[in-house]
């Protein structure tokens, strides 16, 4: 019996005035994605680059043809970058990435690995999957508390907490803490721009942030949804934490804010024609 062919992906790439690190990066993605034995897509969204990224990415369209490049005329944010890929992905899985935190292809593979697994018992597939950028040691004292922390769980709520991948500095440690007691999201490396999923999910979940609160705003409605996800260490990045590494739109806490009070939502679609919804019992 043959093996079935891999999914299709979709790749979105957003990028603003990183000329450097998209030459250099945008072969190696293509080159993956070619040798992944997979149907796939590159989508490049352009969020008004005033530098040379344009005139790359259009010499690039010719060696390239499976890469597609949408343009924005000003930019907008990460956040409306992916807006835009989105609406144009044509494949049942998605991919974002990104060029300022040294993502590199090999990443991808394992990622999309564990999304395709099915569970040994539920035999569900997961929804998404997120890449925590593990290359960084924790520092000797955030070991002792971590250890006593967790030891402290195991004796007096009977849990079995264990430690992150990686440090990513104690901004992201807070980020991640506020996230869980704001939206019960249990994911360490919240800002990753590594993550796959099942662009099924997004039907329900439209993005409103335009700014970098979008990485959070996708994996809290995925998880109010109840969607499964899993995290897994990318292969010793140490990308720091930057949450205003890319240009953002508004401020991250506005964002966040009108995520909690103000959360969009749309309806499931139709499993049956509207006509027949509409008929007479």
């Amino acid at each position: 019996m043959s093996k079935p062919a891999p999914e299709a992906l979709t790749l979105l790439l957003p990028v603003c005035n990183q000329s450097a690190a998209l030459e250099r990066a945008l072969p190696a993605w293509m080159n993956w994605l070619a040798q992944s034995g997979r149907e796939h897509e590159l989508i490049v969204i352009d969020d008004g680059c005033t530098d040379t990224s344009a005139a790359f990415l259009d010499q690039s369209r010719i060696r390239y043809p499976t890469m597609r490049v949408l343009k924005h005329d000003s930019a907008l944010g990460y956040g409306a970058g992916l807006r835009t890929g989105l609406a144009e992905a044509r494949f049942p899985l998605l991919a974002y990435t990104g060029l300022d935190a040294g993502y590199a292809p090999a990443d991808l593979g394992p990622l999309l690995k564990r999304l395709e697994d099915a569970d040994p018992e539920t035999r569900q597939r997961l929804d998404l999957v997120n890449g925590y950028r593990a290359g960084r040691a924790y520092p000797r004292w955030r070991r002792i508390t971590g250890r006593a922390f967790r030891i402290m769980q195991r004796v007096t709520l009977s849990l079995h907490p264990v430690q992150k991948p990686g440090y990513l500095g104690e901004p992201a440690h807070r980020y991640a803490l506020l996230l869980r007691c704001l939206f019960g999201l249990r994911v360490g490396d919240v800002d990753s721009k590594l993550k796959v999923f099942r662009c099924r999910i997004f039907d329900r979940l439209p993005i409103q942030s335009n700014g970098e609160f979008v990485h959070a705003e996708i994996l809290a409605k995925a998880n109010f949804f109840g969607c499964l996800m899993d995290e897994l260490p990318l292969n010793g990045r140490s990308a720091p934490y930057t949450p205003q590494a890319y240009g953002i739109t508004g401020s991250r806490r506005g964002e966040m804010m009108k995520v909690f009070f103000s959360p969009k939502f749309t309806a499931p679609r139709l499993l049956v024609s509207p006509e027949l919804a509409q008929a007479p019992t």
